[in-house]
């Protein structure tokens, strides 16, 4: 029987019934990144993104414009003429203009093409931008949905120790009236069954939490009911006997952040040459065709067509070493890029190291805790027997309930560590939520 018992508690049994809101693992992740607000906004920053791109892009296409015109001269300009023929009204009284410009731009000093690369690159930052927040948004959806199991857990253990005072009471209370227990033992068994209540409350307000961080994790409105569906199991993580070099040119090839550093780097570099462009001179293709008409009548009965074209080049000869210092500017950020590379890409080596070694040692927290469940359960037998036999005190029995409720407790703790452990490597290695398959990996 405390075998069976120990194995409900470990495995959460169907004591808790499957409600509308229950979820699974997957379930709840997907429903975080269609609902997490956090998802959205790295949406808008990659449609923002796309519209740069569209907005670099249009600067090295042509563009044409039109302006239309009218005036009604109500004194009519004049011109000054040598004597004797003095000041000369020109014009009429209504003027009309319309004018269709077209620009084409033909050298940017490499600022048209430079820029649109770094909008490119700036694309590609926040697809992948994009891809890490999913896995935040994973990884606080593992963290709560784990957290809500450990929930449930704790609160099978402490309805179990209620229930061990509650048989504990009864056994003493079967002795007291036959004359075999002492009015202190009845005492300190009723005491026990009191102390023991309390957990199982707070044990219960900490599983109605659980559930509300879960719901926030997901995203989802308040009020709205989440329940994990899942078991708080041991198991075996994929990633238990991989070596650690095998997992960094994992994170390498996988992890968003490490991904970026290129594209980092690379758009520091174009940086550089995009303030070297204030050096060159702007060539621009330029045509234009306009028509005018003057009358007395509002609408003239003509219109006079003109035509240009030609070529137009503005060049900075000289601004007080404001080009110089944009250059220096962007090429302490590229260097600068380039140092911060490095250090991400140690602080990630160093940031998987700690994940695995976390990993290892909650699966010997695992197995030692495991090892003293059982212990405690035997030595709870055994103090039962002894009570019964007279040769034991009803100390010795409490103590050894309390052992029972501190180690299945622990036990607990030990998986739900494996759990993050497990879920936080993953993060580190970039490949939370991918299947096996997806990177390469096809054992378990």
């Amino acid at each position: 029987m405390k075998r069976l018992m120990l194995a409900l508690v470990l495995i959460l049994p169907a004591t808790y019934s499957t409600p509308a809101g229950a979820l699974t693992l997957p379930e709840a992740e997907s429903l975080a990144l269609e609902h997490h607000r956090r998802i959205r906004l790295a949406e808008q920053d990659l449609q923002r993104a796309q519209a740069e791109v569209t907005g670099s892009r249009a600067r090295l296409m042509p563009s044409v414009s039109a302006s239309a015109g009218y005036n009604r001269n109500l004194e009519r300009p004049v011109f000054f003429a040598p004597p004797p023929m003095g000041q000369i009204e020109i014009g009429e009284v209504n003027e009309h203009s319309l004018t269709l410009s077209a620009t084409q731009p033909l050298f940017l000093g490499y600022a048209g093409v430079t820029g649109y690369r770094l909008a490119q690159t700036g694309l590609e930052r926040a697809e992948l931008s994009a891809a890490q927040t999913q896995q935040d948004v994973r990884l606080g959806v593992r963290q709560a949905y784990t957290g809500a199991l450990l929930a449930r857990s704790l609160v099978l253990v402490q309805q179990e120790a209620v229930a061990q005072a509650e048989s504990s009471l009864v056994q003493v209370q079967r002795l007291y009236d036959v004359g075999q227990a002492s009015g202190f033992d009845l005492l300190q068994a009723e005491v026990q069954l009191a102390n023991t209540r309390p957990a199982l409350v707070s044990a219960e307000s900490e599983r109605r939490l659980a559930d509300a961080r879960l719901r926030s994790a997901i995203g989802l409105d308040t009020g709205t009911r989440v329940e994990p569906s899942d078991t708080l199991a041991p198991f075996t993580s994929r990633w238990a006997d991989v070596s650690l070099d095998n997992l960094i040119d994992l994170a390498t090839r996988h992890r968003p952040e490490l991904l970026e550093l290129p594209l980092q780097v690379r758009a520091a570099r174009d940086g550089v040459r995009l303030s070297r462009s204030a050096y060159y001179p702007d060539v621009m293709l330029m045509g234009r065709i306009s028509w005018q008409g003057q009358s007395e009548k509002l609408v003239p009965d003509d219109f006079a067509r003109s035509a240009a074209a030609g070529v137009q080049l503005a060049w900075t000869l000289w601004d007080s070493w404001g080009s110089q210092s944009g250059v220096q500017q962007a090429q302490v950020a590229a260097r600068q890029a380039e140092l911060s590379a490095a250090m991400i890409r140690e602080g990630v080596e160093l940031e998987i190291e700690a994940a695995r070694e976390k990993l290892h040692e909650a699966a010997a927290n695992i197995s030692s805790q495991a090892t003293t469940v059982e212990q405690a359960e035997e030595a709870l037998r055994l103090a039962r027997v002894r009570y019964d036999n007279g040769t034991s005190t009803q100390l010795d029995l409490i103590n050894a309930q309390f052992v029972v409720t501190q180690t299945q407790t622990a036990y607990a703790s030990s998986i739900y560590a494996y759990h993050m452990a497990h879920a936080t490597l993953e993060k580190a290695l970039g490949v939370i939520g991918q299947s096996p398959t997806e990177h390469g990996e096809t054992t378990r």
